[in-house]
């Protein structure tokens, strides 16, 4: 994945937004993922009950505007901690596994494949994280499972423990998986067709909206692919509606009770998905350009 910088050289798309090495890649994707989340929480816990609750966006947001302004930031640290790790994770992995890839199979193969392997590699490792923060931002939507102290992290790690034991942690980890393993390559090998298809201008403030609206472009793309295995993960996570089912069986059950209904939020997420990654290119460019001020 590469364009031409304003010093006409060409770099890799992979450096720019994540460094020169994998150690590197996932420390300034951590570092710079830490602004989007307290602009991002409020409309990915409306997206998380829509799936559920297959509700309109007004409706969710007057349900939880009835319960505080607080009930949009339920779940604050959860998705603190899973946002940074999944970052750091999923980008630090990718540029891993294309290094050890590279000159092994053609570029495009090597893309798609360790996108497909970071995406599956993130999953296992931030599952649990996820798992708590899609329950406690979900606490309180009709059929979702009850805890005695909903809006702890650690209270409700103590009791999906005691309950179900480790597979607590780990429930639509399938789901999980397929979901990113699907979006990281279809997300990556778009965006790396977009930049090698779009021309560069000239200005570099054209040149940062370029890359703005090819993100925002591949992000949208991805999720309206990966929307249902991410509505069946979440239900998997939160409720006992699925329980049982393969994923193919829940799709068939929810596209027959839903019919296209069941892309219900997906704008939700989709405006999250823009904002989120207009608040994390910027912040990269900041840390990015701070580093080279200090290291110069």
């Amino acid at each position: 994945m590469i364009f031409r910088n304003s010093f006409n050289k060409t770099i890799s798309i992979h450096s720019l937004v994540a460094g020169k090495s994998p150690k590197e890649t996932a420390i300034f994707s951590g570092l710079a993922s830490i602004p989007q989340i307290a602009f991002v929480l409020p409309l990915d816990t409306i997206k998380n009950c829509q799936q559920i609750n297959n509700t309109t966006f007004k409706d969710q947001f007057y349900w939880l505007a009835q319960k505080g302004s607080r009930r949009f930031f339920q779940g604050f640290y959860a998705s603190f901690l899973t946002v940074i790790l999944s970052r750091s994770v999923g980008f630090g992995c990718q540029h891993l596994y294309y290094s050890m890839l590279k000159n092994k199979i053609s570029h495009h193969q090597n893309t798609v494949g360790s996108s497909a392997l970071a995406g599956a590699t993130k999953s296992v490792i931030c599952l649990p994280l996820d798992n708590i923060k899609n329950t406690i931002q979900t606490m309180g939507v009709p059929n979702t499972r009850s805890y005695q102290n909903p809006t702890s992290t650690i209270s409700i790690l103590h009791e999906l423990y005691k309950s179900q034991g480790l597979k607590g942690f780990y429930r639509g980890l399938p789901n999980s998986m397929q979901k990113s393993a699907l979006g990281y390559s279809i997300w990556i090998p778009f965006r790396n067709w977009a930049e090698k298809t779009v021309p560069v201008p000239d200005k570099e403030m054209s040149q940062t909206i370029r890359h703005f609206v090819i993100g925002a472009t591949a992000g949208i793309v991805t999720r309206w692919v990966i929307w249902p295995i991410d509505k069946i993960k979440t239900q998997r996570q939160t409720t006992n509606i699925l329980q049982g089912k393969s994923t193919i069986s829940a799709f068939k059950s929810i596209v027959k009770k839903e019919g296209f209904k069941l892309y219900r939020g997906i704008w939700t997420q989709c405006a999250g998905s823009v904002l989120s990654g207009a608040i994390f290119n910027m912040s990269w460019f900041l840390f990015q350009k701070n580093n080279q001020l200090s290291k110069d």
